[in-house]
C-alpha cells in the first residue's frame, strides 16, 4: 500500500534519469531498457482505467511513441515514469470521451462538487481497508469489480494509490492535481468502495 511519501523510489528516479540520459545521447538501448521497465506497470494502469485488454495494448505502444519523441527532449532530472504514467491517463480519458457518446459526467465538475463538500479531509482513512484484504480470491473479485464499477475520476486515484503503490504527492503529479484533492477523491472512492463491499468488510458474508 502507498503511503504519504516513498522514499525508496528515489534510486529509482536516478536509475531512469541515467538512462535517459544515455537514450538522449544516442544510446537507443537505453530506451528499450526503460521500455521494458514499464510497460507492464502501463499497461495495468491503462487495462485498470478503460477495462479493456485491447485499448490497454494500444495505450501502452502510443505512450511510448510519444516517450520516443517527447523524451528525446525532456530537460535532465526529469522524472519518467511520472512521465509515462500521466500520458497513459490522458490517453485513457481521451478514449473515453471519444467513446462516450452522451457525457455522464465531468471529470472536473463532478470532482469539484465532491471536494467541496470534503475541504476538512487532510488525509484519507485507512482503516478496514478492503483493499488490504486482497489474500482472498473471492475478495479480489469482488473488489476488482468494485472498482470497476467505480467513476472514472474516482477510480484513477485508487488504481494509482493502491495498486500502482503510487505516493499522494506521486499520485497527484500524474494527474496534475493538488495533494488535497487525491485525498479527497481518495475519501470518497473509498466509501464508495466500503459500500459496494460492505457485507465482505463487515465478515457478514455467508457460505
Amino acid at each position: 500500500m502507498a503511503s504519504e511519501s516513498s522514499p525508496g523510489t528515489d534510486s529509482k528516479t536516478r536509475e531512469d534519469q541515467q538512462l535517459l540520459k544515455q537514450w538522449q545521447c544516442g544510446n537507443e538501448a537505453a530506451f528499450e531498457e526503460l521500455f521494458h521497465k514499464y510497460q507492464t506497470r502501463v499497461y495495468s494502469l491503462a487495462r485498470r482505467l478503460t477495462r479493456s485488454d485491447a485499448d490497454a495494448e494500444d495505450i501502452t505502444a502510443e505512450t511510448f511513441a510519444r516517450a520516443y519523441i517527447s523524451l528525446k527532449g525532456i530537460s535532465e532530472g526529469a522524472n519518467v515514469m511520472p512521465w509515462l504514467f500521466r500520458v497513459a491517463v490522458n490517453l485513457c480519458r481521451d478514449l473515453g470521451r471519444r467513446k462516450t457518446s452522451r457525457r455522464t459526467f465531468s471529470y472536473d465538475e463532478q470532482a469539484t462538487v465532491s471536494e467541496r463538500e470534503s475541504l476538512a479531509i487532510t488525509q484519507p482513512d485507512l482503516s478496514q481497508e478492503p483493499l488490504g484484504r486482497l489474500q482472498d480470491s473471492e475478495m479480489k473479485q469482488q473488489v476488482a469489480a468494485a472498482i470497476e464499477s467505480l467513476p472514472d475520476w474516482q477510480r484513477e486515484v485508487i488504481v494509482l494509490f493502491y495498486l500502482q503503490d503510487k505516493s499522494i504527492d506521486e499520485t497527484a503529479k500524474i494527474l496534475s492535481t493538488r495533494t488535497g484533492t487525491v485525498k479527497s477523491r481518495l475519501s470518497r472512492a473509498r466509501e464508495a468502495l466500503q459500500s459496494a463491499l460492505k457485507e465482505y468488510v463487515t465478515g457478514s458474508k455467508s457460505g
